[in-house]
């Protein structure tokens, strides 16, 4: 892939271990985005453990046609992140992915699912501002009013797969390239950070050196 498109022109879609469309995904949800990616002629890994629904029929024409789609049970999440071709990272922002993520300085997608995970997908899109989150896909109370958002979140098949488009056009297609730029950058400058967390007089290796001599007095 790299040699075919080139750096950082691969999305990769992950939720981890635990999640699937029988666990915290609506199948159809899920299923439309991986369409749009395709729609959109956008090389993707799609991370797609055994546990799923099988793909509808259609869509696994769709993705077997590809040439620029792969779909695998269980994927090399730390060696994809870190590959040059490798551009954006669609993850439920659970903590190791997010940090992993962090440490290759990908800019993510966030689509949060439950437990701490929205806290982090807000760090990422509104603090760090490493990425965008995801609103429509939102079930439940989610669905609520949401400042950060500006509107309410209709849930509706169509309106994920339009939120789908206008992020992806952004993260793959921004002509100016302004927004795709400042996403990256903001990734690089958190994974120059962390790489440095732990020099001497850092902040990781301060706090270590203080819960060890809280022991040690």
């Amino acid at each position: 892939m790299l040699e075919q498109r080139g750096k950082q022109s691969v999305l990769y879609i992950s939720f981890g271990s635990t999640f699937s469309t029988v666990v915290g995904i609506a199948a159809d949800t899920l299923w439309a985005w991986i369409d749009v990616v395709l729609d959109m002629n956008i090389a993707v890994i799609v991370a797609y453990p055994p546990q799923n629904a099988p793909l509808p029929t259609d869509l696994q024409v769709k993705v077997d046609t590809s040439k620029v789609a792969l779909i695998c049970q269980y994927a090399p999440q730390q060696y994809i992140l870190s590959h040059a071709a490798t551009s954006w990272f669609l993850t439920h922002n659970g903590l190791s992915g997010t940090v992993e993520a962090l440490q290759a300085g990908i800019p993510m997608i966030s689509w949060p699912i439950c437990a701490d995970q929205p806290v982090y997908a807000m760090l990422s899109s509104l603090v760090l501002k490493v990425g965008y989150e995801l609103h429509e896909v939102r079930r439940g109370h989610g669905l609520r009013y949401r400042p950060s958002y500006d509107k309410t979140p209709a849930g509706t098949i169509e309106a994920i797969r339009q939120e789908a488009r206008d992020i992806l056009n952004k993260a793959f297609f921004d002509e100016r390239e302004r927004e795709r730029k400042k996403k990256r950058s903001a990734a690089e400058a958190v994974q120059t950070s962390l790489g440095k967390a732990w020099q001497e007089g850092q902040p990781a290796r301060e706090a270590m050196n203080r819960f060890v001599a809280s022991f040690l007095s």
